[in-house]
């Protein structure tokens, strides 16, 4: 979260899904967290949870505090799938980024 002009600003964190072996692998890049789930969705409630129980754990002051940079690969496989995303061109999942408002995890644009 970043103060501007006395208002809070939401951070977004990138995140995105990828099956593989019967499971849903959901990334938070900017945090550098995993989670799975049998099911897309609960690959997701997996990473939200995930990602409250880190920043409850860190208490940054700002969240730009708490990023750990992903490994490379992880971001490389991100923006394949954003860009085939955006062409439609794939059955991965970019999951939308999420917005960290201080206090809960929302669609980033909502």
């Amino acid at each position: 979260m970043q103060r501007t002009h006395g208002r809070i600003q939401p951070v977004i964190l990138r995140c995105y899904a990828v099956q593989r072996n019967g499971w849903w692998y959901a990334h938070c890049l900017d945090l550098c967290l995993v989670s799975r789930g049998r099911s897309l969705e609960d690959g997701q409630e997996a990473l939200r949870e995930n990602i409250l129980g880190y920043l409850e754990a860190v208490k940054p002051r700002d969240i730009r505090h708490a990023f750990r940079p992903a490994p490379l690969v992880s971001q490389v496989e991100y923006s394949f799938i954003l860009i085939t995303h955006l062409l439609h061109l794939t059955r991965r999942r970019f999951l939308g980024d999420l917005a960290w408002t201080g206090t809960k995890l929302i669609p980033a644009g909502a």
